[in-house]
């Protein structure tokens, strides 16, 4: 398989993603190799290192004050709608 970079983040290859949501008009991102990407409209515009392994899951907070992303390194961390991480539990 080709590797292709996703459109609008220079230097970042094509990865599988693990898990999606909405916050706000932002479409959020889990990707295999850990990385929390943010996508607005039809471009990747920031990437996060989320997680030391795959960012498996992601849930969206009601209100959308924020969301709270599970990973492989059995880390769950809670952040902000600003993308900050606000607390992290190991689990």
């Amino acid at each position: 398989m080709k590797k292709t970079k996703c459109t609008g983040l220079k230097g970042t290859e094509l990865t599988s993603i693990m898990c999606c949501g909405y916050l706000k008009d932002k479409l959020l991102c889990g990707s295999i190799n850990g990385k929390l990407l943010i996508c607005s409209g039809t471009q990747f515009t920031k990437t996060y290192k989320a997680h030391k392994n795959g960012l498996n899951s992601l849930y969206i907070r009601n209100d959308d004050s924020g969301f709270i992303t599970g990973g492989g390194d059995g880390i769950i961390s809670s952040w902000n709608n600003k993308f900050k991480v606000i607390s992290k539990e190991n689990c």
